[in-house]
């Protein structure tokens, strides 16, 4: 896990974040939301997964 930032606070705020996130804390992404960020959650592209990834 990684995180950054311009100033040391930010960077903290940021890798505190991640952290909560990474535990389970924070909210399921849904459709809604990809649609919101110009996703179709529809479209799964279906390619399989580099080599690093399996």
């Amino acid at each position: 896990m990684a995180s950054y930032g311009e100033i040391k606070a930010e960077a903290l705020v940021m890798l505190a974040e991640a952290l909560s996130l990474h535990t389970g804390e924070g909210e399921p992404v849904t459709d809604e939301t990809l649609r919101e960020f110009g996703l179709d959650p529809e479209n799964t592209d279906d390619e399989s997964l580099p080599e690093f990834m399996q």
